[in-house]
């Protein structure tokens, strides 16, 4: 007789509360959820929806993530429970960030099911507010300070796009994390995991990222240390 294969899900505070309950329990036999100790209130809404599925919830404090985001917590707790329980339980990691793909293919590699759940939540529509100057009609950043050099060749705003989709979405996701990236260093490589897919096609630039930030006056970088204004 074949024993039924188990499903253990990790993701996130954040991403828990965009998900449909009454699937989450038909689907899973344990979920941990990861949760910065910085984060002091959990709405009633969710506490409740959690309390039914018992013991299989497991809730992961992560200390002084000042370097790093939840993801890599994620990642390090997937790769050590891998190595210790049955293959036939299968992962799942409930999130909507493509910088999972690697850890994923790694696990399913090593004889494990793995997968990633989209939470289904919509998406925030991206506004775009492009300001033209009025000498040279070429598309500049919103709230941009620099001074315009006309002898320089500015790319199409059709080809910026990614770039202004990925500013956005970054600087709505730092507003809303507890402990943001300290240095350049870790903010490159935040900016880096969350959209891994696009700098490895050559699609985005990191440093761009962060320079449309300084111009729009949202971080200021202090010799290694980045100052957040929002």
């Amino acid at each position: 007789m074949n024993t039924p294969s188990k499903r253990y899900i990790f993701t996130d505070f954040d991403n828990i509360q965009k998900v449909k309950f009454k699937k989450l329990e038909r689907v899973c036999d344990k979920i941990f959820i990861l949760i910065n100790t910085s984060d002091k209130f959990i709405p009633f809404a969710l506490v409740r929806n959690l309390q039914k599925l018992g013991k299989a919830v497991k809730w992961i404090p992560v200390e002084n993530n000042k370097n790093l985001t939840l993801n890599y917590h994620i990642c390090y707790l997937m790769g050590k429970m891998h190595s210790k329980i049955n293959l036939s339980t299968e992962f799942a990691i409930l999130s909507d960030e493509d910088s999972f793909e690697s850890i994923i293919k790694y696990i399913i590699k090593n004889d494990r099911k793995c997968r990633r759940v989209k939470t289904g939540a919509p998406k925030k529509k991206v506004r775009r507010k492009i300001v033209t100057s009025k000498s040279s009609q070429r598309p500049i950043y919103e709230g941009e300070r620099a001074k315009v050099d006309e002898k320089k060749e500015w790319v199409p705003i059709e080809e910026q796009q990614d770039s202004l989709v990925v500013y956005r979405e970054t600087k709505d996701r730092l507003k809303l994390v507890a402990t943001r990236p300290y240095n350049l260093t870790s903010l490159r490589d935040y900016i880096h995991i969350n959209n891994q897919e696009l700098v490895e096609r050559g699609k985005l630039s990191v440093e761009e990222i962060i320079e449309m930030m300084e111009l729009n006056n949202e971080i200021e970088v202090k010799g290694s240390l980045v100052a957040y204004h929002f």
